[in-house]
């Protein structure tokens, strides 16, 4: 038990120290934005909390225990390997000699190009994924022993020391499939041949997100190809690639293929990568920030009203396919909105649909003159604690079953 506690802190509003400044690397990472990096357990970290809570269909009450640490990639059961391991569980964070053998590894076969100084951070953990993908295994970023033994250690004997250098990955003949969500030294190759011809501005990072698709769809219609954002052969071949060699079959399609239902007051990955759709098409000019906000819903009812499709402002799988994305994964139904009886405890940092019925409730009793964001934030509280005050409420500013009670809701 202590190992958990120790490994997997409990953490909530008002918590702070290191572990919540893990906790927040974590979400950022995860792409829901914290807020600063400070350690903090304040109303940005609360709110990434939650909507990463929602995303992996966990309870959302705003408080890390263990589950919301395992859903972030944290083992908060497996202790420490005792010293002699051979093959040591290494991730985010990790340090010594085995992180500097993993980096030798990694750097060998093309896939780091850091220093090799023992530390495991984000350009290892990078590669560690990369390497993941190439070989078929879970993409985690977390070094066990499948990972070690496909990095050629045998994990039952005394590890070997890591072999020479190889000659310099990828060959110029190497043509893989590349799209947004792809990283490694052929996104770095890629960067560099679109920079050279002028099609690419941003950083040689070996990471294919918004600007580098951008950058590959710009150059594709220049040369009078089909404006996918794919990289295959005959992208290559126009960058004056020979791919006379077979190409390898492309990795698992990345979370571009996905097509999750989004709609005002979503957040997360999904949202990025909708936003970089959008704006590559000219119809949102915002922030890429991964919150499907009213400018978002603006830029999705515009681009659905120029294919004819029914202006909903929501993105299902007929919006997704139009912006050029292949659903070829079922799709999970999104989370239904919460019925009129049903009534979640609601405070300052809630997040959602309950927030947008909440908002419209209190707007019809004048209570609230804000936006119907669902965003809980300061205005609202304002007005909740408005409400509960003229009906004879404890006014502390949470909505719990009394006061949906008194807005008229049923909650049985």
């Amino acid at each position: 038990m202590h190992n958990i506690q120790s490994q997997c802190p409990l953490l909530k509003m008002g918590s702070s120290g290191a572990s919540v400044k893990r906790l927040q690397r974590k979400l950022a990472s995860a792409g829901f934005n914290p807020g600063k990096i400070d350690g903090i357990f304040g109303s940005n970290t609360r709110a990434a909390v939650l909507a990463f809570q929602r995303s992996k269909g966990l309870a959302q009450d705003g408080i890390v225990g263990v589950r919301t640490w395992t859903a972030l990639g944290v083992n908060c059961h497996t202790p420490t390997p005792p010293p002699g391991n051979h093959c040591p569980t290494l991730r985010q964070g990790s340090t010594g000699p085995a992180v500097s053998d993993l980096q030798r590894r990694l750097k060998n076969r093309g896939f780091y190009k850091g220093n090799i100084d023992g530390i495991f951070g984000p350009l290892t953990r990078s590669a560690v994924v990369a390497f993941q993908g190439s070989m078929g295994l879970v993409q985690d970023g977390i070094v066990g022993i499948r990972t070690w033994t496909a990095l050629g250690v045998n994990c039952h004997t005394s590890a070997p020391p890591s072999p020479p250098p190889p000659r310099p990955q990828p060959p110029a003949n190497y043509c893989p499939t590349l799209q947004q969500g792809s990283t490694g030294p052929a996104v770095v190759r890629l960067q560099e041949l679109l920079k050279s011809r002028g099609f690419y501005t941003g950083n040689i990072d070996g990471i294919f997100g918004p600007i580098t698709r951008a950058a590959v769809v710009a150059f594709q219609g220049s040369m009078g190809l089909v404006q996918d954002g794919i990289v295959g052969i005959r992208t290559w071949t126009a960058l004056g690639v020979n791919c006379h060699t077979p190409t390898p079959p492309p990795p698992p399609p990345p979370p571009v293929n996905h097509c999750p239902t989004l709609q005002q007051g979503s957040t997360g990955p999904a949202v990025v990568n909708l936003q970089g759709l959008l704006k590559a098409r000219g119809f949102y000019a915002g922030n890429i920030d991964g919150i499907f906000g009213p400018v978002t819903r603006a830029g999705v009812v515009a681009f659905q009203g120029s294919m004819g499709l029914l202006q909903d402002g929501i993105v299902g799988i007929k919006t997704w396919t139009a912006l050029g994305v292949n659903c070829h994964t079922p799709t999970p139904p999104p989370p239904p909105p919460p019925p009129v009886n049903h009534c979640p405890i609601l405070q300052q940092g809630s997040t959602g649909p309950a927030v947008v019925t909440l908002q419209e409730l209190l707007t019809v009793k004048c209570f609230y003159t804000g936006c119907i964001d669902g965003i809980f934030g300061p205005v609202t509280r304002a007005a909740v604690c408005a409400f509960q005050e003229c009906m004879g409420l404890v006014p502390d500013g949470i909505v719990n079953i009394q006061t949906w009670t008194a807005l008229g809701v049923n909650c049985c």
